[in-house]
């Protein structure tokens, strides 16, 4: 009985929800090469905003915050992290193909002494040559083909630009 009260407590803990904090972010946005652009971020909150980057496959780091003199560990000042009023931004001047990435804000939220953060916005870097997926197949083991139990097929898309395409299965002519 006491398990769905424990949840919601560790629920709000983790995301935040507690009346004084809620991110909001566009989810996605792109920009072509050497341009610039502003990824906003409104809150209600009344601390710093803070913004952090997480690549593919890697954690994320901090890049910058309103009214911080420093950056992060590697981030260059193209970077600049604002405020006006409950909107943060991130503008990023010269736009570089490794700026490609996620963009996360955020800031402590007393309420619930937990770091909070918005959804985050994948930005994507246009301008880039295309490159061809490389493409793995692994079939089934014998022992699972031999069973009755239907078997899996994996396939492993890896390497690619632009990201984002659509994967169909077919068996003969028709898509499974």
């Amino acid at each position: 009985m006491c398990w769905p009260v424990i949840f919601l407590a560790v629920l709000i803990y983790c995301t935040g929800i507690d009346g004084q904090s809620t991110w909001t972010q566009p989810p996605s946005s792109s920009v072509s090469l050497s341009e610039t652009i502003t990824i906003s971020c409104r809150t209600q909150s009344t601390n710093w905003i803070g913004w952090y980057q997480q690549k593919a496959g890697k954690g994320p780091r901090f890049v910058h915050c309103d009214g911080c003199s420093s950056r992060g560990e590697g981030i260059p000042n193209r970077f600049t992290a604002t405020r006006s009023g409950s909107t943060g931004s991130l503008a990023i001047t010269n736009v570089q193909a490794e700026d490609e990435a996620d963009y996360y804000c955020g800031s402590w939220n007393s309420g619930v002494t937990a770091w909070v953060f918005g959804g985050g916005t994948q930005l994507t870097v246009t301008g880039q040559p295309t490159v061809s997926p490389s493409v793995q197949v692994f079939a089934p083991s014998q022992e699972e083909i031999r069973s009755p139990n239907p078997y899996t097929v994996v396939c492993l898309i890896t390497d690619f630009y632009p990201p984002g395409f659509l994967v169909q299965w077919k068996g003969g002519e028709d898509v499974i």
